[in-house]
Parts: structure tokens; sequence; C-alpha cells
């Protein structure tokens, strides 16, 4: 009975067994074979997006996954990191938010695949790549090598991971696929052992599916492993297949890392890149049967401390915000590009397949803003403080994340460096409980001057550790806090109190608030009501440097520095009614507001106080350069033309160096003038947003010889290095192209010339898809490195060794190297005299005393030199303008732009002052910038930037480029290329466009406009900034395209028409997107141009249709949209007829607007009661500016109102309404043109008293001329200062009197443009005199280039007012029917305007070839310079279209009497209407009607020989 129940018990064990081992037993469900992936016997095609389960909140995992499934996603990829699940050693956490189990799970029940990437070490822009904290504690442990105890910590936790996930594998019945062995390995080391145990690690651990490796194209030799599938990072195109076949023949091919996007650094613009080239690359990759996982579908949030920093060129932290600008936002938005991405899926699922329907964005919601009142200190997180008499870093002391306080006493007094060697990574420094300084790593800040005179002093040092090196072999150094001593002076700091603080840990809600804390670290707190739910965005952009919570969640750390402005706060964070927030601040900006968003700020660069006002460029250690990352190796010629040389393949990188190995010169230096890169199509790719990130050597000294010259689209710009800091051979460069390309070949410019130095000869260049790598030793010059021969333990140590070595070198050199700063305004003396001013004349900057509301400058002689004295650089170029002109009998003008000093400086007899209370000096018109500047490049305007900063203008109009934020903007809303084209206007209507008068006119614009619109943009902006002149930029006041009515479905009204023109409509700020869009359009103009002071804008110019629109809330919504962007900026509107409306402004507070009464010389709006543009009041509470506009249509004449001008400007400070009056501003259409009354105007400010023009004038002259003025220029100014620059106010005509040589034929005109006038209102023969007497003298002043342009001026202006004169005559006789008087006066007047193209040619100025030439310049292709030829040609003859041109009045508005254009058009016109009008005189057939239109289109198409 026993033996038989006991073989029935056998059997059953061996049953259950059999079925145990039946059920569990794994079938293998996924395969690669054949080149593909094979999957439950079908081959599929991954189409994958890296997603990270602790940067999404729990609640959201399957929100975000949902989404991925419906981009047509098949499969996630999701890295696993270590220093997430064992925080302490041995203590793992896989639940909550940490539960990656579910993470799978849920995935699995979205129908997505998941592609696991356990490490352990990851990368990720995750802190230590990974790697748990403590591993630092052990300071002889190497870790990512084969280091034993590293190697136990590793099984460890992948057999902990294993238990979580194994079961997961698809061949257990889950959905993990594919899981990676280590990441990125071939990037960092070559041990083939240590890769073999980690991938023997993870089969044990039970994952039971295929294995793989992931790296660089270059990298994979050193990076893959037996038994484990090559895959790839940020390669495109046939690479892919090439590099795969190499080690795996036949594939499966998988690009495991394909970047859609890239990462942000603190301090840095947020980077994005538009979907077009990303779209097209999987659309390559997906058609060529390429497995994709794109990195990253959705980047998530950097919540807690959990961020990285990288050390490529600098230490750069990560911000918060990990968005990647990936196709799915931070807050799981779709972008563009997700949608874009979506549509190329679905052209590789199988037929009939359905993607889910894409899901609403999640709904978002706001909160007022609030004050936070209550405060609680620093002192109050204290938990746990040790003694030590040497600091401890944070992992001495068991801190992982967050801050660590030291505090200790300095017992001797007096003033001397505070050193803090090996800062990680930011310090406050307080003494007796005050802040005195802060110190940043990403600046090399390591001490600080203290003046210490009471003693015991109490020193604290508050450290944050801002994200561990997350790549590279700086991971090696990875300690936080202080990691060596503190040195007061040369005395040893020791007797210290230690705290960590990981406020990631703390109940912040528990700590104890009370009355307000300002000044020093604390924290913050206070409540907001949510009135519905959402997810919403904290903005944090007034504080300074800290943390926040909500609810008691971490929602990470905040800096004003920028990019990121706002913290995400996900909704099931919140709850409906009241939220507590508590804002932990390290550096206090005293100020306590905050609200909540519906939109996240993400590219927003606020001001770096520890930046250094001239940083030294980041030249630490030199980039390891792999043979497998070279592209060529190349011998230039020695020779000034483009040089294009083709790679042996096609390769894709994003960053590439540039290593020079000889020149043709004996200096072994190196000069390379311009770099362009060759896409796969063979076309040039965009080069405006490239970024040095490493320069071995550069020529900085007033930016001539600049690292960013190789690629700033100008051929007469270089970098060149610096003999003083390497004087041999290899030089380096290295530039990251923002988006990772397929490249085929380069260009180089170099430089040909027996008198030039560093003539490159010999390069190599080097391209990675990610960055260059640093080893942490200082380069050498060999292009061998010891860092390869260098086990990593030695490595450490060896480096170890040098900072030890460098920091006792530095300890007594280091406080030696510092040299006397040269201000800007040296760089431009030296620009405007030729390099005649160096160490002749000196300046020096002081502020103002007794009144700091003041500019002022002082001119004396010092030592036998010229000592010029300002408050600002500004002050002192204006300064240096005051001395050369009535010093040194020298006139900068637009004919003269730069003179060399004469051999004996002239001094000054005693001290010259001028200063001036009026700080605003505005310049330039929008029209300016059409009619005068439209074909600028950027030698022409840095002429101008100095012509500017001489005259103390100090906020010009700055609109170059503006077209390129545009173009982002509708982008960015959906707009295509086409669609954007058809709404902004060619280069040379620009101005209209954005005055919201017309669409599309001149264009469609190639790409090629936008790029160097751009860089040009960037660089005016940046000579204007360095110079601390503040450019006024375009605001958002309402215009958008016609059609987004219709296209988006926005609330717009219909300004009507101008001059023929469908304007572009105005949305209304009652429309639910006005905010929305006015905040986008500030976000795209500050990525690419920053913040600005003063915003211009003109809604309902010009006559501008108002009906039905609320004028107040118009100008409210304007005004708010604007303080959104910069609470600190002033609106700047023009004056001109009926604006600004009074309904709009009236409602705006004061000091948030300045007018500009655009026409003060002659229809003032400020309040003189002679004007027809009367306003009582003027323009209320609100500041203006007293203007000059002087020019219409950039038409060519001697014109002004002297007397007018400076007598109306002191009528105004003393009128009652005066007492808002803030300066003076030059406004012309047109500017190069009578540049007697821009000198005037802008000496107004700085003359206190009422002056006689007649007596200014001799000043002016002698200077213009250099030195004393013969009597007969004196007599023929004279002449002129009465009559043409003397225009009685009631002239009819605007501008100057009209040259009718340049009128559309007909008899009695009396005006060649529409709204000109040609009536003199004075006798020509004035104009005669006054070229009669210049013509006497005209020997005597040969060579003189002032006086010789004003001499060709003057003779024109009396031809001119002789051909006036002479049709008047003309037409008489025709009315007489005088044949033979007709005859003779007409043949009299087309030779006077043939002598007058003769007069006009001997002058560049003068010329059309000039305008037409410079148009041509700009394009780069026979189309583009057919284009812009076009726009030159059209602007001064029609404008528009026959409509415009006729029944609009715009024909001839921007006339011109320059040569070439009087022979080819003006005399053409005349001779064929005085031909037919004789055949009438004859009573002969006339003809048909001359259609004058059609001559001058035919003029206008014509492509000219000039």
């Amino acid at each position: 009975m026993n033996k038989s129940r006991s073989n029935v018990f056998i059997m059953l064990n061996l049953i259950v067994s059999f079925f145990i081992s039946a059920c569990s037993s794994p079938r293998e469900q996924v395969k690669i074979e054949n080149g593909t992936f094979n999957i439950n016997g079908k081959d599929v095609q991954l189409i994958c997006g890296e997603m990270h389960y602790p940067r999404i909140p729990h609640e959201y995992w399957r929100d975000r996954l949902h989404r991925a499934r419906a981009m047509g996603l098949n499969t996630v990829s999701a890295y696993v990191f270590w220093n997430f699940h064992e925080r302490q050693p041995g203590v793992f956490d896989f639940s909550g938010q940490a539960d990656i189990a579910e993470f799978v799970r849920i995935a699995q029940e979205e129908g997505l695949y998941v592609i696991l990437r356990p490490g352990p070490y990851v990368c990720a822009e995750w802190d230590f790549g990974g790697y748990p904290s403590w591993l630092l504690k052990e300071k002889d442990l190497t870790y990512r090598s084969k280091d034993p105890r590293f190697m136990s910590y590793c099984e460890r936790y992948i057999k902990e991971l294993g238990k979580q996930l194994a079961p997961l594998t698809i061949n257990n019945g889950g959905n993990i696929i594919m899981v990676q062995v280590e990441n990125e390995y071939g990037s960092y080391a070559a041990d083939k052992e240590y890769l073999a145990a980690i991938r023997d690690m993870l089969q044990e651990a039970g994952f039971n599916v295929p294995l793989f490796t992931c790296d660089g194209g270059g990298q994979v030799e050193a990076g893959h492993i037996a038994g484990a599938l090559p895959t790839l990072n940020g390669v495109f195109g046939e690479d892919i297949f090439k590099i795969v076949d190499k080690y795996h023949p036949g594939g499966p091919y998988f690009v495991a890392e394909f970047y859609p996007a890239w990462f942000d650094e603190w301090g840095k613009r947020h980077s994005s890149v538009a979907y077009e080239r990303p779209a097209e690359q999987l659309d390559w990759m997906l058609g060529h049967g390429v497995s994709v996982s794109m990195y990253m579908f959705h980047g998530g949030t950097n919540f807690w401390y959990m961020n990285g920093a990288n050390t490529s060129g600098g230490f750069r932290p990560q911000p918060t915000s990990y968005d990647y600008d990936a196709p799915l936002g931070e807050w799981g938005n779709c972008y563009p590009k997700y949608h874009a991405f979506r549509e190329i899926i679905q052209k590789y699922l199988p037929e009939g397949t359905q993607l889910p329907e894409v899901p609403a964005d999640n709904p978002t919601t706001t909160f007022a803003t609030v004050e936070l009142k209550e405060s609680a200190p620093l002192t109050t997180a204290f938990h746990q403080t040790i003694q030590s008499e040497d600091v401890l870093s944070m992992e001495d002391v068991g801190a992982d994340f967050g801050y660590i306080h030291y505090q200790t006493t300095i017992k001797t007094p007096g003033k001397q460096k505070l050193i803090i060697q090996d800062l990680r990574d930011y310090a406050v420094i307080l003494v007796d409980g005050k802040q005195v300084a802060s110190l940043d790593r990403r600046y090399n800040q390591n001490s600080t001057t203290l003046d210490i005179h009471k003693v015991p002093a109490t020193l604290e040092i508050l450290v944050e550790n801002t994200g561990r090196v997350n790549y590279g072999p700086d991971i090696l150094f990875n300690r936080k806090g202080i990691t060596s001593q503190v040195l007061w002076g040369n005395e040893k700091l020791t007797g210290w109190s230690i705290t960590p603080l990981p406020l990631y840990k703390e109940e912040v809600s528990s700590l104890s608030f009370g009355q307000e804390i300002k000044g020093v670290p604390a924290f913050h707190r206070g409540t907001f009501i949510i009135e519905q739910q959402g997810d919403c965005f904290v903005d944090m952009s007034q504080w300074g440097k800290g943390a926040v919570w909500v609810n008691g969640k971490s929602l990470g750390r905040f800096w004003n520095i920028g990019p990121q402005q706002t913290l995400y706060i996900p909704a099931p964070w919140l709850k409906k009614g009241e939220n507590e927030i508590v804002v932990f601040e390290m550096e206090d900006t005293g100020k306590r507001n905050l609200q909540g968003l519906d939109k996240p700020i993400l590219d927003s660069l606020g001001i770096d106080k520890n930046k250094p006002e001239k940083q030294q460029r980041n030249q630490t250690g030199c980039p390891i350069l792999e043979e497998g990352d070279i592209l060529l190796n190349t011998t230039l010629a020695e020779t000034n033309d483009w040089q294009q040389v083709d790679l042996p393949v096609v390769r894709t990188l994003r960053h590439f160096c540039i290593e020079t190995l000889s020149s043709y010169t004996e200096d072994n230096q190196a000069c390379i003038s311009e770099v362009d890169l060759l896409d796969d199509k063979g076309q040039p790719i965009d080069k405006t947003k490239w970024e040095v990130v490493y320069i071995s050597s550069e020529q900085a000294d007033k930016n001539l010889g600049v690292a960013e010259n190789l690629f700033d689209g100008d051929i007469s710009s270089f970098w060149h290095t610096d003999p003083a800091t390497e004087p041999g051979q290899p030089h380096r460069i290295i530039v990251d192209i923002k988006e990772i390309y397929k490249i085929s070949a380069l260009r180089f410019k170099v430089r040909k010339g027996a008198f030039l130095s560093g003539k490159v000869k010999e390069i190599n260049v080097y391209g990675r898809p990610q960055f260059f790598l640093f080893p942490s030793i200082k380069c050498t010059g060999s292009k061998k490195f010891d860092f390869y021969l260098l086990s990593l333990a030695n490595l450490k140590n060896t480096i170890m060794n040098i900072r030890i070595l460098i920091t006792l070198l530095f300890g007594v050199t280091l406080f030696c190297s510092c040299q006397p700063k040269q201000l800007p305004v040296n760089s431009l003396a030296e620009r405007v005299t030729e390099g005649t001013s160096k160490d002749r004349i000196l300046f020096r900057m002081t502020p103002e005393k007794d009144d700091v509301s003041k500019d002022y400058f002082e001119i004396t002689a010092e030592d036998g030199k010229v000592l010029i004295v300002g408050n600002s650089d500004l002050s002192l170029a204006t300064g240096l303008n005051w001395y050369l002109k009535y010093v040194a009998g020298i006139h900068l003008s637009w004919n003269n732009p730069s003179q060399k000093l004469p051999e004996v400086l002239p001094l000054p007899t005693g001290k010259i002052r001028q200063e001036t209370a009026m700080q605003n000096r505005y310049y330039l018109n929008y029209c300016t910038y059409s009619y005068s500047m439209a074909f600028w490049d950027w030698e022409r305007w840095e002429k101008e930037i100095d012509w500017m900063a001489l005259h103390g203008i100090n906020m010009p109009l700055s609109i170059t480029g503006m077209e390129v934020v545009w173009y982002n903007l509708l982008k960015r809303v959906g707009y295509t290329t086409e669609e954007i084209n058809e709404f902004i206007s060619g280069p040379a209507f620009m101005a209209w466009w954005q005055m919201n008068n017309l669409e599309g006119w001149g264009g469609p614009n190639p790409d090629s406009w936008y790029q160097q619109q751009e860089a040009l943009q960037k660089k005016i902006v940046s000579r204007m900034r360095e110079l601390g002149i503040e450019p006024v930029f375009p605001g958002y006041a309402g215009m958008v395209p016609r059609n987004i009515g219709e296209k988006l479905g926005y609330q717009i009204a219909d300004p009507g028409k101008w001059c023929g023109f469908p304007r572009p409509a105005f949305l209304s700020s009652e429309d639910e997107h006005f905010d929305s869009f006015a905040a986008m359009y500030y976000e795209e103009l500050e990525k690419l141009y920053g913040k600005a002071k003063y915003y211009s804008m003109d809604p309902f110019h010009e006559g501008g249709n108002t009906e039905g629109v609320d004028l107040a809330k118009a100008g409210t919504s304007i005004m708010k949209a604007m303080k959104k962007a910069n609470p600190e900026a002033v609106w700047v509107i023009q004056a001109w007829q009926a604006n600004p409306r009074p309904a709009m402004v009236d409602v705006l507070n004061a000091g948030d607007m300045l007018v500009l009464d655009l026409y003060s010389e002659r229809l003032p709006q400020w309040g003189d009661p002679d004007s027809m543009w009367y306003r009582e009041k003027g323009f209320g509470k609100h500041d203006w500016l007293y203007c000059m506009l002087l020019n219409f249509g950039g038409n060519v004449g001697l014109h002004g109102r002297m007397n007018q001008l400076v007598n109306g400007y002191y009528d105004a400070c003393t009128h009652a309404n005066g007492k808002t009056l803030r300066g003076v501003g030059a406004t012309p259409e047109g500017i190069e043109n009578n540049p007697v009354m821009f000198e005037l105007l802008y000496e107004l400010p700085w003359r206190a008293e009422r002056f006689s023009p007649d007596t200014w004038l001799q000043g002016y002259l002698k200077a213009r001329y250099g030195g004393e003025l013969s009597p007969e220029v004196m007599e023929a100014w004279r002449a002129l200062e009465h009559t043409v620059y003397n225009a009685p106010k009631n002239y009819q005509g605007e501008g100057t009197v009209e040259s009718l040589l340049c009128a559309r034929p007909g008899f009695h005109l009396d005006r060649t443009s529409t709204w000109g006038y040609s009536k003199l209102f004075y006798s020509p023969d004035s104009t005669s005199k006054a070229a009669d007497l210049m013509l006497s003298v005209a020997e005597q002043y040969k060579g003189n280039n002032n006086f010789e342009y004003d001499l060709v001026d003057i003779v024109r202006q009396s031809n001119a007012d002789k051909g006036n004169a002479l049709l008047d005559e003309i037409s008489q006789s025709y009315d007489r029917k005088d044949k033979e008087n007709f005859r003779k006066q007409t043949q009299q007047f087309l030779e006077l305007i043939l002598s007058q193209d003769s007069l006009l040619s001997t002058r560049k100025e003068f010329s059309v070839s000039s305008w037409l030439t410079a148009a041509r310049s700009l394009g780069n292709t026979d189309a583009e310079k057919k284009l812009y030829e076009w726009n030159a040609s059209a602007l001064i003859t029609v404008w528009g279209d026959s409509i415009a041109s006729n029944q609009g009045g715009l024909h001839d508005y921007s006339h011109r009497e320059w040569s070439g254009l009087l022979k080819d058009l003006y005399y053409l016109r005349w001779k064929t209407f005085f031909e037919q009008k004789q055949q009438e005189l004859e009573g002969k057939a006339s003809g048909e009607v001359i259609n004058f239109y059609g001559m001058e289109k035919a003029w206008a198409e014509k492509a000219h020989e000039y």
C-alpha cells in the first residue's frame, strides 16, 4: 500500500514537472535571421522611439505610450537608470515612479514592443550616466572597467533588474524584444573582456532575447562584441549598410539612435531642429528597410536633480526640461515633427493598417500671479552636520544630489583672495550672514577677492551639484562639493562644519516658515488657486537660482540664465482649489512673484551675471581625434578661389573638426576665410546656427581672427590663429552644426598674397554624429595622445597629479595675468582713423558723479595725447567725433567714413565738456531699410554702426533678418515654405511688409536669403550691443497673413488696401490665439537675436482700416504681449497722420511707450499750434522724441529746414508738453544724403542753449573741409543755407524739391512723385551761384573727399533746378505751338539729362551701378542675382504692379537722380515724349499713347551691365 502510494506520488511529480516545464520553457519568439528581425514568425521593421520612465510622471505613462502608438511606432526603447533604483548600496527600489516593469506592461497593452537598454552605463544626459554616486566614495575604484569591485556591483544590479524584467521578455510571454550591452562603449574604450562580462551578466540574469551594442559609425570597431548585433548612432545613408556589413554581414540594419533634435544646456539657446530634414532622413531609412529608433521620441523632464552635464568645450550642465525638441514635447504635446513623422510612417505600414487617432493635446491651465510671503532659513533643512578639520566632498558625507553647506571661521583680516580648489559646481559665498560673491564652474571660477576688516568672520559656502558628467572620460572625475581645499590667501582654512542638503528628499511643507527673508539662501512658501484641471508651467523668470516643489512634489531646478524659464507641473500633481508651492532660492533676486502659464518658456536667455565680460573661450585639453572619424586628408592650393574637396564617401555628422597640419608660410599659423559643408545633394547647408565648440587658438583682439569668422558668410573676415598662444602646428577648431547632415564635400576659401600670414596647406577634417571627446590632459600639439596608452586607472591618477601641479602653479602665477581691459571705443577709433589712433587718443570711462541720469564727455590733453573721458562707450565715441570735428578738423560722413589722423595731432587748448539729459537718440525709419539699406553687407553695416556711435545714437530701429523670425514662426504653426514666401515680401520691399502694408511683393525669397540675413543681423546686433547701442526690434502688433483665418481659423480684421496692395490681416485681440501667437513671435525673435529693451509697433499705419477693432483692447493686448516677453520693454510708436490713435494709447501706462514725433521739423504733433497735425496735449503722459524726417523715398536733393529744426527743438524743450521730451531722432526714408542736417540734429541734445544755425554752420564747414574756409565756400553755403536748407514750413512738397529730369513726361508738371513737389520756393540763380562759387575754388580743394562730394551734389542741384525752370518754358512753347523754340528747348533739356548723367558718374554715391551691384552681390546663383537686381530696379522705378504703380501712385516715388538711370530710362522717356509732341506740332500723326509703365517695367526687368 505504501509502496503503491509512493509510486503514485512519484508519477504525479513527474507529470507536474513535465507540465510546468512545458509551460515555462521559453519559445524563441524573436530571432535575427536572414538580415531581419523576425518576431512571432514575421519579419518586422522596427519603428521605435526612446522614452524614459523617470522623466514622465507615472500617471502619464499610458498617455505617452498611447501617443507613441498613434504616431505609428511599434516599439519603444528605454534606458534603465541604475542610480534611480539603487540609491544606496544594496537597497533597491522598483516601486511607483521606479516601477519599470509596470511601464513595460503598459507598453504591451498599448501594442508596443520594448527595447531595453540597462547599461549599466547609459549616458542619456542623466546624472553620472546612470551610475550611482556611492561608487565615487571608493576613491581608488575604477568604474566602467574590469575592476573586480565595480564588476561585482554591476552584477548585483543586473541580477536585481533581471528579477523585475526577465519575465517580461517576448520569449517569456512579454514584449521585451532586445536588450543592449553597455552603451556607446566604443567612444570610451575598447576592452572586449569588460564588454563580454557585461554581456554574460545580462544572459545569466535571464534576458533570453537578442543582445545588441550601439555606437557611432567610427566607434563600432571598439564597441561591438561577439554575440551582440552591432547597431548605429547618428548614421544615415549608405554608410549604414557599409558599417554594419563589416561586422554583421547582411544586417539587420538598425539605427538605434536617430537624432531628430538635441538636448539643451544652461545658458545656451534651446536646441530646435525644423522637422523637414529629419523627416526626409526618416523617410529614406524606412524606404530602404532600415529599422529606426528616434532619440528622443519624447524627452520629458529631469525632475528632482537628475540632469547630467557634458564637458565638450567646458563644463556644461543640462537644464530640468528634457524637451529635446522631440516629436512629443515635454508635456506630451504634439509638435509639427510628430505629425510629419506620422505621415511618413503611415506610408510604410502594411496595407490596411489603421493607426489610432492622435489624441488631442492634454488640457493646460494657469494660475494668477502670487507672492510668496513666508520664508524659512536654510538652517531649517539642516539634519546632519559633520565636523571635519578638512573639507569633505558630497560623496565623503554620503550625499548624492542637491547641495552641501560648508562653514568655518576666518581669523586673519585683510583684502585677499578666497580660493576654492576644485569647486564642483556652483558656490554662493557668505561672510557674517551676507552674500558677497558667487562662483561658477562653467567659467572655471574658483576664487574671489574679499575685504574682511572684522575678525573672527564666519565664512559660509553653499555649493550646488549642478549635475554629474554623463559622457566621456570626465565621468572619472565626478565628485561634488569642494573636492580639494579652501585657501584664504596662502592660508589653508580648516575646522569645517559640513551639512549635506539632498533637498529632493526634503519634506518642504514641514519646514518652519515665518517672516520674509531676503538676500541669503532660503525657502519661500505660498499658495495658488487652480480653477481648472490641467498641466501648468510655473514661470520662474523673475527668480534667481534654486528649486521648486508643488504640493510636496519636486519639479526640479530653475536658473534665470535660461533657456528654460518655466518648470512643468503635471496635472495629476495639482488639485482644484488651493495648492502649495515652495521655492528654495540659492541666490535671491528680491522678487517673490510667480505665476502659472499654459505654455512653457524653453528658449529665453536671461542675464548670466557670472559670465565674464570678455569670456576666455574654453581651450582645455585637446579633442580625441580617432582614425574612424576622419573625413579627409587634403592639401589646399595657394589660391583665392573657392576650393571644393569631395569626400570619398558621403558621411553623416553633426560636429566637425578642422586640423591644420602645415602652411605655405614660415609662421606656422593657420588662416581660413570661410568653410562650407555640402549635403548629399551638393547644396551648402545652413550655417546660421553653427557654434564653435572648441578652438585651440584664435586672434580674439578686436575680433579680427575669431573662430566664428570661419562660417559667418563673409569672405572678407577670417579665422586666424594666435602665435602667442599656439606657435606651431597643428591647429584645431571644432564646430557644432546643430543638426545631423549627410555631407558629400567641403569648400574652403583661403587667402593668397605674399604679405599674408597663415596660408593653410595640409589639413585633416574629422566628423562625428555626436560630439568629440576631451581627455582632461593639456594639449601637447602631438597627434598621438598618451591618452590611448594609459589604462583607465593610470589615467585617473595621472590627471589628478596634473591637476595638483596646475593648482600649485596657478597659486603662484595665476593672479599676475590680468591686463587692463580695452574698451570697445578703442576698436572703433582704430577703424575710423584707419589705424592711426592707438596710443595717441586715450579713452577713460568714468561715471557722472553729480547726475547719473546724464551722459557726458570731456576732451582734454594728457602727456601730449588726446584724452577723452565719458560715462559710457557711446559717450566716449560721441566725444571722439566732437574732437575730430572741432579740434582736428576731420568730418566723418557717409561719403568719408574713415580718415587717417595727421602726423601731428592737434590738442585741445582747454577742457571741452558737453553733457545731455536727453537719454534717447533714435535713428532710422522702416523705409530706410528698403530705400537705402536693402542690400547692405557686413562691411557697409560696420561703417554705419560706427557712424551711429560717433553721433551718440543709442536706439536705432533694427529690422534686418526679421523675416527669419516670421519664417520660423509660421513654420511653427504649420505653414509651408511656399505659403510663407507668399506672405513675406522680397528684399527691397521688406519695410512695407513689416509695416502691415503689403504681402509677398518682390518674392519669393530663396532659402539662402533667410540664412544670410540671419547671420548678418546677429553681427549687427552683437556690434551694437558691444558699443552700448540698444537695437529697437519690431514687436508684435497683430499682423498675420491674410489667409490665416481660412487656414487656421483665426478671427481677423481686414485692414483694407494700401496703394492697391491688399494689406496683411490684423489678428483681433479678442481672438483666443492673439496671446499665444504674440508669445510665439517674441520667442522666435528672442531665439535668434535676444531680448530687446525697445519694440517698435505701428498698427493701422497710413490709414489702415480700424472698423470693428476695439482700439483700447488692441493697445492693451499688444502691450501685454510685449511685457510678457520683457517686462522692462518699452513700446516705440510713430506719430504719423492719425497714429498713435488716442483710444489705443491713452489706456497705457506712462513710461511704457515712447512716441516718435516723426516729422517734427514740418508737421509736429507735440503741441505746436501752427502745425496741421496739432495735438493740444501732445502725447499726454507718454514720453516722446523730437524727430527729423527730412527725406522721402531716398530721393536725391539738397534739402532741410535748419532754422525750424533748431528753434522747434528748443521751443519743445520749454513747452508744457516738453516735460516728457526724452531726446531726438532721425527718421528719414532714405539716408546717405544731406549730411549737414544729420550733424545738426544729433548735436542738439548736447547743446544746452539755443544757438544760431548760421554760426553753427561755420564750425561745421571748417570740420567738413578740414580747416579755414575760403570766402567763396562760405558764400556758397550761405546761399544754400537761406534757400534749399531752409524750406518754409508751408512748402507743399514732402522732402526735397523734386527734379523733373526724373519725372514721367508731361507739361506744366509740379511733381515727379505723387506726393512730392517740384516748384522752387527760391530762385534757381541761388543754387547756380553756389555751384559757380564752389567750382571757382575746386582746384584749391582737390583731393578733399568731402569737398568733391559736395561739389558734385551742389552742381547736380543747380542742374536740376535749371531743368525744372526749362520744362516750364517748354510747356509754354508747346501751349503757344512754338515749334522752333520747342525743338531747341527740348534738345537742351535732353542734353541736360545726359550732362547730369556724366557729372554723377564721377561719384559712386550718385550711380545706379552701386545700387544694382550691391543687390547682385548678395545672390549666390544666377537666379538669386536676377531676383535681387529686379527688386532693386523695380523699387526705384515702377515700385509695384501696374495697379500699384499707376492707380496707387507709387511709380517714381523712389526716383533717383543717378547716373545710368538718367541716361537709360529718364532720357528715353523724355525723348520719346518730346518726339511725339514735336510730331503733333508738325501736324503729323502722333501714334499711340506712350506706355511709360511698360518702358519702366522693361528697364526694371533688364539685366544691366552697370
